[in-house]
């Protein structure tokens, strides 16, 4: 009782007391958001995150709605036009928290992903250690539920709750645990370590031979990321550095024989390169550096 008392003070529970369980008919329109909240690792099931989603849209809609209608009458807009901004604002505010809520599992779980694929290889050479020192498969998990919290520590407490409060047993667990996991890399790890398992094979080479895999995996990924960051330096040196100061002395003898070009004030170019043209070249560069970020997949 004291559990779930706790659990329904959750703030993800706010939705679900008002809505409840009245959203069965629409739950199918949910079932790609419901892959990525089982991924996301949010501890909270799939009706209840639908409700809020309903719930947090319908308030932010109602919100929207009476605030422009009350800034919009005391600032006197006629009633028609009143009534039409005001349903549009109050769409606008709706489909932007709906957006927002339903995009976050993902992002959530893209991130857990990155995460992940970052401290796998350091995890498996942990668990070839406890290997080596003699301890059983379902031990493993146990220790590495005790570290300190990472995605994989949190994965790791699931699949020790679903041996010891489920009933399940190793290989069941571990499959239930595959399905839940954001990682790809950390999918075909589980795919290897319970054929292992199953078949009672050496489990000590298999940790050692992935992790050398990853490793090296690693390693190459950092060298190509390396050379793809030295390229994107001389490109930021060349549009942000150079092109503009080159741009600049250009106008600058320019505005000495003429004060425009093509009916344009110099001093308004140079205030548009200034002020517009270095700041978006530096947001594309921020663009395009994220896109060649090592991501899990």
């Amino acid at each position: 009782m004291r559990l779930a008392k706790k659990g329904r003070s959750n703030f993800w529970y706010i939705g679900y007391r008002f809505i409840g369980d009245r959203l069965g008919f629409i739950l199918p329109f949910f079932e790609d958001l419901h892959t990525s909240l089982i991924k996301s690792g949010l501890k909270i099931t799939f009706e209840v995150y639908v409700s809020n989603i309903v719930f947090f849209t319908l308030v932010t809609f109602a919100a929207s709605f009476t605030l422009t209608m009350t800034l919009g009458y005391i600032i006197g807009v006629t009633p028609f036009l009143l009534i039409l901004l005001s349903t549009a604002i109050g769409l606008l505010g709706g489909a932007l928290i709906f957006i927002a809520l339903y995009t976050y599992p993902s992002i959530r779980a893209s991130s857990r992903s990155r995460e992940i694929e970052e401290e796998l290889p350091y995890i498996i050479s942990h668990m070839t250690v406890l290997t080596t020192a003699g301890v059983t498969p379902d031990k493993i998990f146990h220790y590495l539920a005790e570290v300190e919290d990472t995605p994989i520590t949190d994965i790791a407490r699931t699949t020790v709750r679903d041996i010891e409060y489920l009933g399940y047993d190793l290989v069941t667990a571990l499959e239930q645990t595959r399905e839940r996991s954001p990682s790809r890399g950390f999918k075909e790890f589980l795919e290897g370590f319970i054929a292992t398992v199953r078949t009672g094979g050496d489990l000590k080479s298999y940790l050692l031979s992935y992790g050398k895999t990853l490793l090296g995996s690693k390693e190459i990924a950092a060298k190509e990321f390396g050379d793809t960051l030295s390229t994107m330096a001389e490109a930021y040196v060349t549009l942000l550095v150079v092109l503009p100061l080159l741009m600049i002395i250009m106008f600058s003898v320019m505005s000495i024989v003429s004060g425009s070009l093509a009916g344009i004030r110099i001093d308004v170019l140079m205030t548009l390169i200034t002020y517009i043209l270095i700041p978006l070249l530096g947001i594309m560069m921020l663009i395009m550096l994220d896109a060649v970020m090592p991501k899990g997949e």
